[in-house]
């Protein structure tokens, strides 16, 4: 519920103080298969601007810091709105195998694999391995997603969300699932969203 409540509030306030344009929504499925949703992390207002054009809930895989250092409120008001937390400096166990359970119920697991918000115009976007190896170990495809301002996101700044084609899990070059093979595919994500934010705020 708080969920949609926010998805809601989002739609208004994006409305009026971020003029966000979303570019591509016909490449979100329609059917209610899980798959990844990888961006590139431009501001802490991503996750909610993100939920806008999705009719299916987002799974937000989020840094830990989030839940530890704001206080057990803000902790359960990140949950509520479907984070989870994963520590970034170790092989976090309970986070992937949380994300793997999400995905085999055919939901949507939202990963920034940059690891920390790029506020720059860097439009060399590098993924880490970690959304290719979840991809590899779960078999799903990847929805490349691309969130492009001028500069930092500020109010009334334009902002260009450009959803990409779907990449299928076939062309990811996964045999064996191996970390080797989840660092090519990362490449491959990589390429996708950079040639997404290369084209700025172009309509097509």
């Amino acid at each position: 519920m708080m969920y949609w409540l926010m998805a809601y509030i989002a739609k208004i306030f994006f409305r009026i103080a971020y003029p966000v344009k979303f570019i591509g929504k016909d490449n979100i499925p329609k059917n209610d298969n899980g798959y990844i949703l990888c961006s590139n992390h431009k501001s802490v207002a991503d996750p909610i601007m993100l939920t806008i054009p999705f009719r299916k809930r987002l799974y937000f895989m989020a840094k830990l810091e989030l839940f530890t250092n704001h206080g057990k409120l803000a902790s359960k008001f990140l949950k509520s709105l479907g984070a989870f937390p994963v520590n970034r400096n170790s092989a976090d166990k309970d986070s992937i195998s949380k994300a793997e359970n999400l995905l085999r119920e055919n939901k949507i697991v939202a990963i920034f694999p940059q690891g920390t918000c790029v506020r720059n115009d860097d439009f060399s976007f590098k993924a880490k391995a970690g959304a290719a190896l979840l991809s590899a170990q779960t078999g799903v495809n990847i929805l490349p997603v691309s969130i492009y301002s001028k500069g930092k996101i500020r109010p009334f700044k334009k902002i260009t969300v450009r959803i990409g084609k779907m990449i299928e899990w076939s062309e990811l070059g996964f045999i064996n699932g191996t970390l080797k093979e989840s660092r090519i595919a990362a490449k491959i994500i990589s390429e996708k969203i950079t040639n997404q934010l290369l084209k700025k705020h172009n309509k097509k």
